[in-house]
């Protein structure tokens, strides 16, 4: 009888060369492969069909087709701050938007009451400045701060300007207002008040708080293309406190609060609950609505095209943005029982 020293690795292994070189008995085959575990591994019909055509997600965002290259340059004699410099013309009454950087500043609005304002820091127009949102942070600011102001000019929406981010809420009816100014804010706000199926603003319940609905926008940059992101909101307008301190008062100003959403975390949020039930009914059912009815009032008021101003040719460079009034969409990437929502 012969014998020889076989050596492998493991005894699994050798097994399944046996296997491989070996023309065992089918009884016996079958025998050996009852202890094998199942495989972790196994083959898959890939998918061949086209993606779906038709959208399955719809996005709270619109495509910025288009947004200004350039603005005004205007030289300071002096640096100064993007701040100090929306204050001086805030306290002359001029209507602009600017970024400083130095001593230049870009600007969006009317030149000569730009210079005029700023006449004590030696202001002068000095041709127009490129504007490059990815690489400078003032360009990008400028932007952000005129694609707010165009979205709501001449609707009834009230621009808030924030270091955290800009947002805008619909205005409340005022007393004394015209009637025609009246009734076309409230054409303008039908499809919006339908989808919320609710008052646009009008006061807390129990707490006598003044609230108005609105949105917080984001401007972001996707895959090389610029996307205007809103997210609906129900903003309340919660009185400041003012804090006594060791020989001194905070000032209002001063205060961290935000007077139109929730207080620091330390105070609370007193509409926090009313909040989250008024929007507990709406995500799933009505946010469809909520998204299209927003949509549509940014952009089919005045037509795609946005002007932070509506300036007339000469009188400065006006910020001038080209919105999309279709909402961005997601589709499968392919064909799934799961997307046949029919019911």
């Amino acid at each position: 009888m012969d014998v020889a020293v076989v050596e492998c690795t493991t005894f699994d292994e050798l097994a399944a060369d046996i296997v491989k070189i070996t023309d065992l008995p089918k009884q016996l085959f079958d025998r050996v492969m009852e202890g094998r575990p199942t495989p972790r591994l196994v083959p898959v019909q890939l998918p061949i069909t086209e993606a779906r055509n038709f959208p399955v997600l719809r996005y709270s965002s619109l495509l910025i087709e288009s947004m200004p290259r350039t603005a005004r340059r205007v030289k300071l004699a002096q640096s100064a701050t993007s701040p100090t410099i929306r204050e001086i013309l805030k306290e002359r009454g001029v209507k602009a938007t600017v970024a400083a950087n130095g001593r230049e500043l870009a600007v969006f609005g009317r030149d000569q009451e730009v210079v005029d304002a700023l006449s004590s820091l030696g202001a002068t127009l000095d041709g127009e400045i490129k504007l490059d949102p990815v690489v400078d942070s003032w360009a990008m600011g400028l932007i952000y701060d005129s694609l707010v102001r165009s979205l709501a000019r001449r609707l009834p929406l009230i621009p808030r300007y924030k270091r955290s981010g800009h947002s805008v809420v619909i205005a409340s009816p005022r007393d004394g207002e015209d009637r025609e100014q009246a009734r076309r804010n409230a054409q303008l706000l039908s499809n919006l008040r339908n989808a919320y199926k609710s008052e646009l603003t009008g006061t807390v319940p129990g707490l006598g708080f003044p609230f108005q609905e609105g949105l917080f926008l984001k401007l972001d940059l996707i895959n090389g293309r610029w996307w205007l992101g809103f997210e609906p909101y129900t903003f309340v307008h919660i009185p400041r406190v003012e804090v006594a301190q060791v020989g001194s008062l905070e000032h209002p100003e001063n205060s961290s609060s935000d007077p139109m959403g929730a207080r620091p975390e330390r105070s609370g949020d007193p509409a926090g609950d009313w909040r989250r039930e008024r929007w507990a009914q709406r995500y799933n059912r009505n946010w469809a609505s909520i998204i299209a009815a927003w949509a549509q009032l940014l952009t089919d008021s005045g037509g795609e095209t946005k002007r932070a101003f509506g300036l007339q040719d000469g009188a400065g460079i006006d910020a001038l943005f080209e919105v999309s009034p279709v909402t961005g969409w997601s589709r499968p990437g392919h064909h799934h029982a799961y997307f046949d929502r029919t019911t």
